[in-house]
């Protein structure tokens, strides 16, 4: 179960977490920070699963 910190309302995965967040247009923080929209990803940023490494080439060999 994921939460933000402080809060008790909790949700099996983040992306239902945060959609349930930017529906409700419920705080975040006690200064009014609030989910309004999401920043799409940009192609160039690689995630990690996508990264293989073949530790049996070393670099500088």
């Amino acid at each position: 179960m994921y939460s933000f910190h402080g809060n008790c309302l909790s949700k099996l995965t983040i992306p239902k977490l945060i959609s349930y967040y930017v529906r409700q247009k419920l705080e975040l923080r006690d200064d009014g920070t609030r989910l309004i929209r999401a920043v799409e990803k940009p192609d160039y940023i690689i995630n990690h699963h996508n990264v293989n490494v073949d530790y049996t080439d070393r670099l500088g060999k």
